[in-house]
C-alpha cells in the first residue's frame, strides 16, 4: 500500500491523512475497525482535490460512527450512528474525510475516556436498534475488545455530554413492529429503514488446524483481478446443517471427508457462535431454518425452527440457544463480529459465522488478535443440489458471487412504511433465503441503515451527505474492496426516492420542525 502521509498537530495529539489504496494491509498495526474512540477538535484537513473540511469528530472504529459530512469549510458538524458490526469495516471507510482520503491504521489521539483508555463500540444490531429508538447511544452493554465478555454499563468517567444522540443506526436486523411501538415518530417523524449493501453470511475456520487436500477459487482476488486458487475447506448443505445442529461433532465426520477427499482432523469441532444480538445472527438462522429441513439434502439434520406467526417478523432471529444446540464443551460464545474473528483465529479446529471484512477474504489480521484472520469455506448451494453436484462446490463468499445470488431480487414497489424493505428482503421473497443461480452464495443478506425524517437544522445537511454517497456509485469500490455488494441501479433509485422524497406522504429526510408531525 503505497501513500503520502500528512501529520496534523494538535498540542499533544497527532493524526495522519494519506491516499490510500482499496486493499487493506495484510498485516501489521492495529485492525482499523479497533474499538478506540477518537477525539480531536477543530483539524482542518485537506484532501488531494483540495477539499477542506474542519469537524469536531470522534472514530469508534466498529460501529459508533462519527461522520466527516461533506460540509463547508470551517464548518462544525458531528454525525454520529451506532450499531451492526457486520459491515463495521466498510462503514468505516465510508467515512473518511474525503474521496481520496483516509486516517492512518495507527494514530495518537486523545480518547473520549477523560481518564484514559477506550471505550469499545462493537454493540451489535441490537443495540443498534435500541439506540435508534430511543436516539441515544445505547450505553446498557460495551464489549471490551476480543474478550467477549459485556461489561454494565459504561465507565463512570463518562460523562453525560459523551453519550450524545445519534442520527442513524446500523443493523443487519429488519426493524419490525415490536421495533415500532418503541420509537417516537411524533418527536423524529416516520422512521426510514432501507439496505444499504448485500452481505455473505461467511463460514470461517482455523485454516492452520486443518489439512486441507482439495483446492479452488478462495475468494481472493489478486493484484490482476484474478481469482487465487488455494486449498480449501468444501461444505456441503448436509455438512454444515450437520455443523450448526450439533449432528457433526468431528472434522472426521463421513460427510466432511465426502467433501473433501480426506478428513481435515479427527478432533473434535468447536463452534463459534455470537453471544449478542445479531443480525448476523439473523440471516444466517433465516438460511438455516430455510434449508435445513431434515431432508436428504440437508443431511437429515434439522434447524429448530425460527418462524414467527407474526408476519412482519423475520424468521431468523438476532439471538439463537446454541447451547441447546451444541454441547458446551465445542461451544464459544463471543461477542461482536470482531470477537467471532478473533476467536476463531486463537481456537485450533474452530469454524464459526461471520461477515466478510473479518475473514482473510479482506486480508486483515484478525480482530483483536496477532493470528491470520480465518479463511472462508466454499459451500454447496441450492443450484449444485439441484443438479447433482456434490463434490468440489466452488461457492466461495466472493462479492461476485453474492451479487450472482442477489441478481433476481427486486426492490419493493411502494416504499413508504419502515417495515417494507425488511419484509420483503428478509421475509416475502424466496430467493434471498435461499438463492437458486448457478454461482451464487448460499448464505446472504442485507444490511441495512435506520434514519429518521426529521432532524435539527445543524445534523440535515451531514446526513444528506452521508446519505447522498452511500446511496451513489461513489461507495460501490469500497463497498467491493471490503467484501460486500453494491445496490444495483433499480435498489438504488428506490432507496434515494424514499430518502430525498419532496412530498408530505412519504417526507423525506427533512429540516427542523413540521408543525403537527414532529416536535425534536
Amino acid at each position: 500500500m503505497s501513500f503520502q502521509t500528512k501529520t496534523l498537530h494538535l498540542h499533544t495529539r497527532h493524526i495522519s491523512v494519506f491516499n490510500v489504496s482499496l486493499k487493506r494491509p495484510k498485516s501489521g498495526g492495529p485492525d482499523p475497525r479497533s474499538e478506540t474512540f477518537v477525539m480531536a477538535r477543530g483539524v482542518r484537513i485537506t484532501d488531494d482535490k483540495g477539499f477542506k473540511m474542519s469537524h469536531l469528530f470522534r472514530l469508534a472504529g466498529a460501529s459508533a460512527l462519527a461522520l466527516f459530512a461533506a460540509a463547508p469549510a470551517f464548518a462544525q458538524e458531528t454525525i454520529r450512528g451506532q450499531g451492526a458490526t457486520l459491515p463495521a469495516g466498510l462503514y468505516a471507510d465510508w467515512f473518511n474525510p474525503g474521496p481520496n482520503a483516509a486516517f492512518s491504521y495507527s494514530y495518537n489521539a486523545a480518547l473520549i475516556r477523560p481518564s484514559g483508555g477506550s471505550i469499545p463500540a462493537n454493540t451489535g444490531s441490537g443495540a443498534g436498534k435500541a439506540s435508534f429508538e430511543n436516539h441515544m447511544f445505547n450505553n446498557n452493554t460495551w464489549f471490551p475488545g476480543g474478550s467477549g465478555t459485556p461489561a454494565q454499563p459504561l465507565p463512570s468517567d463518562v460523562t453525560t455530554a459523551q453519550k450524545e444522540d445519534i442520527q442513524f443506526a446500523g443493523s443487519d436486523a429488519i426493524l419490525t413492529t415490536a421495533d415500532l411501538d418503541t420509537y417516537n415518530a411524533a418527536r423524529w417523524g416516520d422512521p426510514i429503514q432501507v439496505p444499504s449493501v448485500g452481505t455473505p453470511v461467511t463460514l470461517a475456520f482455523n485454516k492452520a488446524s486443518l489439512t486441507l487436500k482439495k483446492k479452488g477459487p478462495t475468494g481472493l482476488v489478486d493484484g490482476d483481478g484474478k481469482q487465487v486458487v488455494g486449498k480449501i475447506l468444501y461444505l456441503s448443505r448436509a455438512s454444515y446443517c450437520g455443523i450448526f445442529t450439533g449432528g457433526i461433532s468431528r472434522w472426521n465426520d463421513p460427510l466432511i471427508v465426502r467433501d473433501n477427499g480426506k478428513a481435515p482432523s479427527n478432533q473434535e469441532i468447536k463452534v463459534v457462535v455470537r453471544s449478542d444480538s445479531s443480525g448476523t445472527t439473523e440471516i444466517f438462522s433465516r438460511h438455516l431454518d430455510t434449508v435445513c429441513d431434515g431432508s436428504a439434502a440437508a443431511g437429515g439434520f434439522s434447524f429448530p425452527s425460527t418462524n414467527s406467526t407474526d408476519p412482519s417478523q423475520p424468521t431468523g432471529k438476532t439471538t439463537i440457544a446454541w447451547s441447546d444446540l451444541i454441547p458446551s464443551g465445542r461451544l464459544i460464545p463471543a461477542a461482536g463480529s470482531g470477537g467471532v474473528s478473533t476467536a476463531i483465529a486463537n481456537n485450533a479446529f474452530a469454524i464459526g459465522y461471520v461477515s466478510p471484512d473479518y475473514t482473510d477474504l479482506i486480508a486483515t489480521p484478525a480482530a483483536g488478535a496477532g493470528s491470520p484472520a480465518p479463511s472462508t469455506a466454499n459451500l454447496q448451494n441450492q443450484f449444485d443440489i439441484d443438479n447433482g453436484t456434490f463434490k468440489n462446490y466452488k461457492r466461495s463468499a466472493s462479492w461476485s458471487n453474492v451479487d450472482s445470488a442477489m441478481r433476481s431480487m427486486t426492490p419493493p414497489a411502494v416504499t413508504d412504511s419502515a417495515l417494507v424493505w425488511g419484509q420483503k428482503l428478509a421475509i416475502l421473497d424466496p430467493v434471498v433465503n435461499n438463492p437458486t443461480q448457478k454461482n451464487a452464495y448460499p448464505i446472504v443478506g442485507f444490511t441495512f441503515l435506520n434514519f429518521y425524517t426529521c432532524y435539527p437544522n445543524s445534523k440535515i445537511a451531514g446526513v444528506k451527505s452521508f446519505a447522498e454517497y452511500v446511496f451513489s456509485k461513489k461507495s460501490g469500490a469500497k463497498a467491493r474492496a471490503g467484501g460486500f455488494t453494491p445496490l444495483s441501479t433499480s435498489f438504488r433509485n428506490a432507496v434515494n426516492a424514499r430518502l430525498f422524497a419532496t412530498g408530505t406522504s412519504p417526507r423525506g429526510l427533512s429540516k427542523g420542525k413540521i408543525s403537527g408531525y414532529c416536535s425534536l
